[in-house]
């Protein structure tokens, strides 16, 4: 979701950047003495990194905020987190010893002396070494499991142990917390303590095998994420394996995988790849374990070093691996079997479906569904004018002319896991819908203001228009998303609003921006560069796109916003572009369509159940405990997962064919339109009861405009 951008523009803001700091940069590094330096001194590099960085944040990030005491603190804080985010090994005494440094940071990163950050990395390794031994210590007797206590998750809620003893308990209870979700996921209560121990003794293996590099890496990114949470530097191996989950993507499962309190996350999943086939695999999922081939034992990789633990998950085309999984909403471990695949662009391009909707009165509307996965283009094909290429704007053009020929009465444009992607692209696609005018409006950090534009005159689909959001819908879709809904052409649905990702990132090659290529590789900088506004003059950071009729969805209290990362920047409002209105939402329409949308909520027995569980679960978000004592954490996980047919993967369920659910207003019979070689294809199965309400919206709105005679 917080890929650079790919488009024109930001790759010439890169080359400004790079000429504008040019001059700072190597300044900073002549007044240090470094630039004579041609050794390949792990230190010297360490202080050219370090210099550069600081030079170019100060220079290229979009607020310009110099690098000072007060980013030094949020540095200080974010560098402690990455180590201890669940405050289980640090001493009150060790934080109390590092404060005195808490604004030094940005002379550290100006002179390059990381002494500091290496000190508290040792006093790390020998606490969790600690940690390892106490956990062995307490698994040489039964635990138990019977105290009504609970263990708080979040480590931000609880202050640092105050000595060991205090140390100890909070151990006592996160392995009291570790045995249960072992044993209510089907592990045998004989192996679960032998697992344990493994899991300990690999974590402090794995931080015997941390390099100079990767704490220059953490250390930086803890100054970096203090700007935002998309500027982060990687280091030479720290963008190797970054390209490794990109290579994931397409010869993979289908994911990109991330790391969090010594797990393995799911960080997003990719049209087409077996993860997305799965349907009940999810972001922020939890893969604990992972087995090669269709059986045999599984590895445990909690505690694992993220680039291990992609190399298990790779593999060759057509190999088969399992993966254990915690899902993010509660619930039981599952193995699930993947068979690893290439992703080609067929199968992750747009999709369009026809429904039929029957209403009351017995008229039958055709909803035509388009899925829009992200916003991509094959880059070659398209530069050398080759017939059949792939692109989001080219695909859709296609489905919805095919759409007007088959008699299509409104158009749902689905984005709910639409993650962003080429900027062109989502201009293109807003053209579609729109006659002329701005699209976007994209502000650097000297206050410069551009408008982008509509890159066709007149639209291919002027009739009835849904875009469908939730919280996964990011970046470009919010765009898409956002100049619909300024221009009135057409209704936004699902989740309270968008992701709020507002911002574009660039990259920038440290040694290119230093010109001391002799230095070697130093590692990239992802900096952001630039806000995003509507064509209304809001921005979308933060606040994203908001819904006209809001669906209830489980999406909503998995999908993490951008609201609630660290550092976020906030929400801002320029002039507003000028623009003509489409007229076709108006105020007495959306507050009639929200009135008949929350009745056939109220009235659904699948809808309750949802709202019920995201309830639940919401409640224990907020609180963020989990009880220790076994019958209430079994029940516990139990609530988390009731069936309900309309959470995770019944709403997707028209997407992939999924369980068929009666419903008296939708026919049998759906058709498919794909982008190329359009085909009738009989399906046979009913959407979802989420879908259901979907479809009943985009009815009632066609209804409700041509009652108007709009």
């Amino acid at each position: 979701m917080d890929a650079p951008h790919r488009w024109g523009d930001a790759r010439s803001s890169r080359r400004q950047l790079m000429k504008d700091s040019l001059k700072l940069v190597l300044g900073l590094l002549l007044l240090g003495g470094w630039a004579a330096a041609q050794t390949e001194e792990p230190a010297q590099k360490d202080r050219v990194i370090t210099g550069a960085v600081t030079a170019l944040l100060e220079e290229a990030h979009v607020t310009r905020h110099p690098l000072d005491d007060e980013i030094s603190e949020w540095a200080f804080e974010a560098y402690l987190k990455s180590l201890d985010p669940a405050r289980l090994h640090f001493l009150d005494s060790d934080i109390r010893g590092f404060a005195k440094y808490r604004d030094d940071i940005d002379d550290m990163m100006r002179s390059g002396e990381l002494a500091f950050a290496h000190r508290v990395f040792e006093r790390f390794r020998a606490r969790v070494r600690e940690t390892r031994d106490i956990i062995n210590e307490f698994l040489e007797k039964p635990l138990d499991l019977e105290n009504k206590e609970y263990y708080a998750m979040d480590g931000e809620s609880v202050p640092w142990p105050k000595d060991t003893a205090a140390k100890r308990e909070r151990l006592r209870q996160r392995l009291e917390y570790e045995w249960l979700s072992l044993e209510e996921s089907g592990v045998d209560g004989a192996k679960i303590a032998d697992r344990l121990r493994k899991r300990y003794d690999r974590f402090v293996e794995r931080l015997g095998q941390e390099t100079d590099d990767d704490i220059l890496s953490r250390f930086t990114n803890a100054v970096t994420t203090s700007y935002d949470p998309h500027s982060t530097y990687m280091s030479p191996k720290a963008f190797e394996d970054f390209s490794m989950s990109l290579t994931l993507e397409y010869q993979g499962i289908g994911a990109l995988l991330g790391e969090e309190d010594g797990f393995i996350l799911i960080r997003q999943i990719f049209p087409g790849g077996s993860a997305a086939e799965d349907k009940d695999l999810a972001p922020k999922d939890k893969i604990l374990a992972v087995g090669q081939g269709k059986e045999g034992p599984m590895v445990d990789i909690v505690g694992m070093r993220i680039s291990d633990a992609v190399q298990l998950i790779r593999g060759k085309a057509g190999t088969w691996v399992r993966l254990d999984v915690k899902p993010a909403g509660g619930g039981p471990r599952k193995i699930h079997l993947l068979r690893r695949k290439r992703i080609e662009m067929e199968q992750s391009a747009a999709k369009g479906v026809v429904f039929d909707v029957v209403s009351d009165n017995g008229k039958t509307t055709k909803v035509g569904r388009i899925d829009l996965p992200s916003f991509y283009r094959e880059q070659k094909r398209a530069s050398r004018d080759e017939k059949d290429y792939h692109s989001s704007t080219v695909d859709l053009r296609r489905i919805l002319e095919e759409f007007k020929t088959r008699g299509v009465d409104v158009v749902v444009l689905d984005l709910r896991s639409n993650g962003g992607g080429y900027l062109p692209e989502a201009l293109g696609v807003a053209g579609l819908f729109l006659d002329e005018g701005p699209v976007v409006q994209v502000k650097n950090g000297r206050g410069r203001i551009r408008e982008l534009d509509d890159p066709s005159e007149g639209a291919v689909w002027t009739g009835p228009l849904v875009v469908l959001t939730s919280r996964l819908s990011a970046s470009a879709s919010e765009i898409v998303a956002g100049a619909i809904r300024d221009y009135d052409r057409g209704l936004v649905v699902g989740d309270p609003s968008t992701h709020g990702k507002g911002t574009v990132q660039t990259t920038i090659d440290v040694a290119d921006a230093v010109r001391m290529k002799s230095l070697g590789n130093l590692g990239v900088l992802k900096v952001t560069i630039q806000q995003f506004f509507l064509p209304n003059g809001d921005s979308t950071q933060v606040r994203g796109v908001p819904s006209d009729v809001v669906v209830p969805s489980w999406n909503d209290v998995l999908g993490e916003g951008e609201a609630e990362l660290p550092h976020a920047l906030p929400f801002a409002r320029i002039r507003p572009a000028p623009h003509e209105d489409a007229g076709q939402v108006r105020a007495d329409i959306v507050a009639a369509l929200r009135e008949a949308s929350a009745q056939r909520v109220a009235n659904s027995p699948d809808f309750k159940k949802l709202v019920e569980r995201m309830k639940a679960f919401r409640a224990f978000q907020e609180k963020k405990l989990v009880p220790l004592k076994k019958e209430e954490y079994f029940a516990l996980q139990a609530s988390f997962n009731a069936k309900d047919p309309t959470a995770k993967k019944a709403e997707d369920a028209s997407k992939n064919d999924g369980e068929a659910h009666p419903e008296k207003k939708t026919k049998d019979r759906r058709t498919e339109v794909l982008p190329k070689k359009v085909e009738l294809v009989t399906v046979g199965k009913k959407p979802s009861p989420w879908m259901q309400e979907i479809l009943a919206i985009a009815s009632d709105y066609v209804r409700m405009l041509a009652k108007r005679r709009i």
